[in-house]
């Protein structure tokens, strides 16, 4: 069984320092598919050698030397046609960068690794991003740093820069891919309100409260989180409460009526449908697929 129960990757059989900070790094060689799986935390699948076809809730996507993948909480995945495939993956628990890393989400840079796909939906999930052997043999170096671990406080600051160099690799190919200029910073208002909604997805938001609570109208905050994000305020919260949702459904049995009000959507024909519009399963079938037996 492929682990992706945060217990099973953050364990100290996994990694030495996984109580100083949950990163691990993990190289994998595959010559058999790996079915279809979810996970509550941030995952980086880096491909070292071989072919295979990435599975997710989009179109299916080819992958070798040099692809990327960069997969947030809830997202479900699998590999098919897989052939002498080696991977390195490095594994994050999500609460880093809601607390600790939570300046990589608003560096304009990193953050574009890590933001939701545009326009949140499954439909407008980001491609795998192409690294050159160059970029693709640092990002292996620092994530054999990270596999070295060996716990204490110099270790978590070593951690912490050995994961913002490998993600910073990523986020030279994703900002090569769109675009040539360097990324803009965003502005203030998307700043607050975009990390006031990451802090409180069960909260009771609407566009005029959070416009309130940033200081710009609503008609701004909307255009600017548009510009910024790709999703106005409440399509961008709606794709954080799905994936708060799909990390509960993998990590805990709970019933599925408690997880919807517990991200903010007490309506279970309403949860049902957000959730599907993001992950393309509704909240029972993800669970029945993912969630470990």
């Amino acid at each position: 069984m492929h682990k992706v129960l945060c217990e099973q990757v953050f364990s100290a059989s996994a990694d030495p320092g996984f109580t100083t900070f949950p990163i691990v790094a993990e190289h994998i060689r595959l010559d058999a598919d790996v079915d279809a799986h979810g996970h509550a935390f941030v995952e980086f699948a880096v491909v070292l050698d071989g072919f295979a076809t990435h599975v997710s809730a989009k179109a299916p996507q080819p992958l070798r030397r040099g692809s990327v993948v960069v997969l947030r909480p809830g997202e479900w995945h699998g590999y098919t046609n897989v052939s002498a495939f080696s991977v390195l993956n490095l594994y994050v628990a999500a609460e880093l960068f809601a607390h600790e890393l939570a300046w990589v989400a608003d560096d304009p840079r990193l953050g574009a690794v890590l933001r939701p796909p545009r326009g949140g939906r499954h439909a407008a999930a980001p491609t795998a991003v192409a690294l050159g052997d160059a970029a693709l043999r640092r990002l292996h170096n620092w994530s054999a740093a990270l596999g070295r671990s060996s716990g204490g406080r110099t270790d978590r600051t070593s951690r912490v820069g050995h994961l913002v160099l490998a993600i910073g690799e990523v986020a030279a190919a994703v900002v090569g891919e769109e675009e040539s200029r360097p990324p803009v910073r965003a502005h203030p208002a998307v700043v607050q309100g975009a990390r006031l909604l990451r802090d409180d997805v069960a909260g009771t938001w609407s566009v005029q409260r959070l416009a309130t609570s940033v200081s710009v109208s609503p008609a701004y905050l909307v255009r600017l989180f548009t510009q910024h994000l790709g999703s106005p305020p409440m399509a961008y919260l709606n794709r954080l409460r799905a994936e708060r949702a799909g990390s509960l459904l993998i990590e805990t049995d709970l019933p599925v009526s408690v997880i919807g009000a517990m991200v903010g959507w007490p309506d279970p024909s309403y949860a049902s449908r957000r959730f599907r519009a993001c992950f393309a399963l509704s909240p029972a079938q993800y669970r029945a697929a993912f969630r470990p037996r």
